[in-house]
């Protein structure tokens, strides 16, 4: 009898926070190419798209999904799911099962400060943590990295430039940590949106304008971040605290190509790019299989990777504050309670926006206004300190 080599692996087994969303899609599209290896045992939803969720549950063969909104249960009940796949809605089921539910793997796609007690949770039962989750980080800052000392979880960046610095910093070291002894600077790309395609001012933005982004495919939140720039400010913070580099050694500039998504400089001198197509694919695929290197035609058919540096130029230029008046955020020097204060203003801003309530201007203006008034330095001991802090600038607003 023939068996296939694959078979008799270990299959990997997978819980994806944020399985919807659109890095949540991603990553299962790459898991699909994985599916000999690896299995997604388990899914975290809002439950606001029931046909979406049918179709991911009976093609992956899920067996746990995790609801999030309680108002999409009823509806749940209506569908087609095999009676051996468990709901779970209520909240202390929730977080005993994220705590206690062993996977091997969990990516978290969350966007925003939801994501941040469903992903400190899941390290207590999973021991490689594939982030896509910046607000996470950069609000549970130092607490979020001693919680993953304290467990012994492995963390593994997916945002493109995170990834691309991730990759410099482990290559050659056959101890897989990341070793920023003779770094001088780490260097974080952006595209400027079409905010520096058109040399659109805010004031003159449109939605459609900040809703069409010229490279990458983006759900609607991170698509508004990054035409303000808001998006590369936490990504900076971010980069600090992953890496444990101080924020005046972290640094960003405009790539409008996305060819580049990284640099690091050296104290000799010397600097190292990375080098990637404007896709997630690669990022949650080389994280799922780390420290393993992989081939990424026999794992989806990217063509393009051949051609990426033929009739490329790589321009790079300062960040115009002008255009982007918010980056100037990223030269403050925070405390812990400021930049928790400055997402939860980003947060409810930019929902704002995309409800129709506020215009593009209106948001960057209220955010770097109220941010003066609500950055006071307030004492963050705990993750709980963390989402009360959060919740209580929001009810100011």
């Amino acid at each position: 009898m023939h068996v296939k080599e694959s078979s008799l692996l270990y299959m990997k087994s997978i819980i994806i926070l944020g399985a919807t969303g659109s890095v949540g899609l991603t990553a299962l599209e790459a898991l699909y190419t994985l599916r000999d290896t690896h299995k997604v045992k388990s899914i975290m939803v809002r439950g606001s798209d029931i046909q979406k969720l049918e179709k991911i549950v009976k093609a992956f063969n899920i067996a746990n999904v995790i609801v999030a909104n309680k108002n999409a249960i009823a509806q749940i009940g209506n569908t087609n799911f095999d009676r051996k796949v468990r709901i779970l809605h209520e909240t202390k089921e929730i977080h005993d099962f994220l705590q206690h539910e062993k996977h091997d793997i969990c990516i978290s796609a969350i966007s925003g400060i939801a994501g941040l007690i469903p992903t400190i949770l899941t390290m207590y039962s999973c021991k490689k943590l594939i982030i896509a989750n910046k607000e996470a980080i950069i609000c549970g800052n130092k607490l979020f990295i001693e919680h993953a000392t304290k467990l012994k979880v492995e963390i593994i960046p997916i945002d493109s430039e995170h990834h691309a610095i991730h990759s410099i910093l482990t290559l050659n070291n056959t101890t897989n940590t990341c070793n920023t002894t003779n770094v001088k600077k780490l260097i974080l790309t952006a595209t400027g949106s079409t905010i520096w395609k058109n040399k659109i001012l805010p004031k003159n933005a449109s939605k459609d304008d900040i809703l069409t982004h010229p490279i990458w495919k983006m759900g609607n939140v991170i698509t508004v971040n990054s035409a303000s720039m808001m998006n590369k400010v936490f990504e900076m913070h971010e980069a600090s605290i992953l890496f444990n580099i101080p924020m005046q050694n972290v640094d960003a500039l405009l790539h409008p190509t996305a060819t580049v998504h990284g640099i690091v400089q050296y104290k000799d001198g010397t600097s190292i790019m990375h080098c990637g197509t404007p896709t997630m694919f690669s990022p949650i695929i080389a994280a799922i299989l780390y420290p393993q290197k992989y081939d990424v035609h026999k794992a989806q058919n990217l063509q393009q990777e051949c051609e990426l540096i033929r009739n490329r130029t790589f321009e790079f230029y300062d960040i115009d504050t002008d255009l982007f008046p918010l980056f100037k955020l990223a030269r403050i020097n925070m405390t812990h309670s400021s930049i928790i204060a400055l997402n939860a203003l980003n947060e409810f801003y930019v929902q704002q926006f995309l409800d129709g309530k506020v215009s593009f201007y209106e948001m960057i203006n209220s955010i770097e206004n109220k941010f003066e008034k609500y950055s006071k330095n307030t004492n963050i001991q705990s993750f709980q300190d963390v989402i009360e802090y959060h919740d209580s600038i929001q009810k100011m607003l």
